[in-house]
């Protein structure tokens, strides 16, 4: 990612319509359910979540069980402009207007990752005395977008017969040209991918959290995600992280009993710090609150920075 995309990051991330949440191996949508004749499966592996006017995108799948004669099709659909638009297209509903229909990639048996680029502009000239960007390289599809929002980028499997046997959908969010505040009812949708990691402690009558056996167990799993992934992988995604999680995990002291555990408490929050070292967390409450909400009302937004303060 180039440097002014990580610029303009805190916009992304504070000011949220609405929130994709997945795992870095895991697809940024909905992958279709195999036929009875067909175990094909697609996940996405990496993914640009953001792009600029001018940019370059770039999205790998993995596609398992790959029947003989197979292809990818991507195909980037027209931005969706609401929060209700959204959550039909990650089931694979609601994908109206075609922005492009990329190249289609031939696929071996088995096995297979698959990187999808594209070159995107907004149709404009640059303005004089700006450095004009190399051109993308020879046979790279283009594609213009001259206005910002979240796109839909669906990938289908379809078979020797040309039935299609998987799928799924991720988004590509391009970015206003420069930051727009408020509610006006004009401005693009806006979604950031996450990585949560929020399994809740409970709280005791003094409002300490207090690790569960189900809550750690929900912490191993997630750990577990993390780690799967690339570096890569995970820097194609935000964190968000349970304040009240890593506070449970590091308050914990050992009595003879317990020893044991918070040793293995211990171990767990390690383990987070490790993965998440040098990557884009987001600020998070130390409680769940409605932060959207807060921000949308004047009188209540210095209260959201609070909370957030507080968690961080």
């Amino acid at each position: 990612m180039s440097a002014p995309r990580l610029r303009v990051r805190a916009l992304v991330a504070v000011v949220v319509a609405a929130v994709l949440v997945a795992t870095p191996v895991s697809s940024v949508g909905s992958a279709a359910e195999p036929t009875a004749d067909s175990a094909t499966s697609i996940r996405l592996s990496a993914l640009d979540p953001w792009v600029q006017a001018t940019d370059t995108v770039s999205a790998t799948v993995k596609i398992t069980d790959v029947p003989a004669g197979a292809t990818l099709v991507p195909v980037l659909h027209a931005a969706v402009p609401t929060r209700s638009a959204f959550a039909l297209t990650t089931t694979g509903r609601n994908l109206t207007g075609t922005e492009a229909r990329l190249s289609e990639h031939d696929l071996k048996r088995g096995t297979v990752s698959v990187t999808v680029r594209f070159a995107v502009d907004d149709g404009s000239a640059p303005p004089s005395g700006v450095e004009v960007p190399p051109p993308p390289p020879t046979g790279t599809d283009r594609v213009t977008l001259t206005r910002p929002g979240v796109y839909p980028l669906a990938f289908t499997v379809h078979d020797a017969d040309g039935v299609e046997i998987a799928s799924l959908v991720a988004y590509i969010m391009r970015l206003p040209d420069t930051p727009q505040t408020g509610s006006s009812g004009r401005e693009p949708l806006r979604v950031a991918s996450e990585f949560r990691l929020q399994p809740r402690p409970r709280l005791d009558s003094s409002g300490e959290p207090v690790l569960t056996e189900a809550t750690r167990a929900a912490t191993d799993e997630l750990i577990e995600g993390l780690d799967a992934g690339t570096e890569a992988v995970r820097r194609s995604f935000g964190f968000a992280v349970s304040p009240a999680l890593v506070d449970a995990l590091g308050r914990h002291r050992p009595s003879e009993t317990t020893a044991g555990a918070a040793d293995d408490d211990a171990a767990r929050l390690l383990r987070l710090a490790a993965l998440s070292d040098g990557l884009p967390l987001q600020s998070q409450p130390w409680s769940p609150v409605n932060l959207a909400g807060w921000l949308a009302t004047p009188e209540l937004a210095p209260l959201a920075d609070l909370s957030e303060d507080t968690g961080d």
